[in-house]
């Protein structure tokens, strides 16, 4: 599947779309199909700081409109 991909720290504006391992959901939980996105100030905030518990490249996250 694709996902917005931040190589490493610090670099929000080379971000890029890549292939990522389609998740599975677990008992209890759905999948969802992605129909939009977007980034605000807060993501590219984060994505400069960074966060010690993630692992590059990581996989943003901004919010999204879902199809259930």
């Amino acid at each position: 599947m694709k996902a917005l991909l931040l190589e490493e720290k610090a670099n929000v504006f080379e971000m890029k779309v890549g292939d990522v391992e389609k998740p599975s959901p677990k008992p209890g939980e759905i999948l969802v199909k992605i129909k939009a996105t977007a980034c605000n100030p807060v993501d590219y905030q984060t994505g400069i700081r960074g966060n010690p518990n993630w692992v590059y490249p990581h996989v943003v996250m901004p919010p999204f409109v879902k199809t259930l």
